[in-house]
């Protein structure tokens, strides 16, 4: 199985779980859902690992 990327909130700083809630915004930087965007458009949805499911570069190599 892959191992997800260790990858922070750009709000809060906090490490995105597997089952967090996130938004991926246009420039594929992801939030919590209840952070604050960049104020970029948002492009999907979901918990961190459906996103990387859809998006495989959160995937480590």
């Amino acid at each position: 199985m892959k191992k997800l990327l260790e990858i922070h909130c750009w709000d809060c700083h906090l490490r995105l779980e597997p089952d967090d809630v996130v938004n991926m915004d246009e420039i594929y930087t992801l939030t919590h859902d209840f952070c604050n965007s960049m104020g970029f458009k948002i492009e999907d949805t979901g918990t961190y690992e459906e996103i990387a499911k859809r998006h495989p570069y959160y995937y480590k190599k």
